[in-house]
């Protein structure tokens, strides 16, 4: 399931639907299973009907699972949670690259150069957009050209949201190497991945759960013709 909102409303109803249809599963549809398979062994439907009906409640929980999901998208892609996190990927990313002297230990080493290198590195990446090429040719042409480079960072230094109280370790942005990533969000890409994700496994599997509840009717009519 998708990361909480603001508030959580939406998400956590998604999340408390799979969390029921999880344990039903485990809880009523395993022993129930078992129960039918040793019904229809013996010629029996109760066990089959029961595993008919368990099925059909499970499969309109699924729906009611697919409806909530589809409710949610939007709300967690534009979710304050989500914006930081990437605002927060974003800032630890643009310490990937850096804007520095060609030669600090020559003539072009002399604090102006540096000065001048460091002045263009802050016109770098200011309208949260990333392009490689431009801020490597806006770079390179700093001063007149000749005194800058654009190379890989060596020293990142850790933006502080990098350590704020909400991220564990293992899903904070600047657990790995910096990335550069754009400042804004891109929510269409978030929606349609969450489409895919979540809203498509579920069809899939509704539409299992409406397969198996078809075969147990079928078994169940057999059963029932044989008594």
């Amino acid at each position: 399931m998708p990361l909480l909102t603001h508030g959580g409303v939406l998400a956590d109803g998604a999340t408390i639907m799979t969390f029921v249809v999880g344990h039903a599963i485990r809880v009523i549809g395993i022993p129930v299973g078992i129960w039918a398979f040793l019904s229809l062994k013996k010629g029996e439907e109760q066990g089959v009907r029961v595993l008919f009906l368990f099925l059909c409640g499970l499969a309109a929980a699924c729906v009611l699972d697919l409806l909530v999901c589809l409710l949610e998208v939007n709300d967690v892609c534009n979710s304050i949670e989500l914006q930081e996190f990437n605002s927060c990927s974003h800032d630890w990313g643009k310490q990937a690259m850096i804007c520095e002297a060609t030669d600090v230990n020559g003539v072009h080493g002399a604090r102006r150069d540096v000065d001048t290198c460091q002045a263009a590195e802050t016109t770098l990446r200011a309208d949260g957009k990333i392009n490689r090429a431009d801020d490597t040719a806006k770079c390179v042409a700093a001063g007149g050209g000749g005194i800058c480079s654009y190379n890989q960072n060596q020293a990142p230094s850790k933006p502080t949201c990098c350590f704020h109280e909400h991220y564990a370790h293992s899903f904070s942005p600047c657990n790995r190497d910096p990335s550069e990533r754009d400042g804004v969000f891109d929510t269409t890409w978030c929606q349609e991945f969450s489409d895919l994700y979540d809203v498509g496994l579920g069809l899939i599997w509704t539409a299992v759960v409406l397969g198996m509840a078809y075969v147990a009717n079928s078994a169940r009519q057999q059963a029932g013709a044989t008594d």
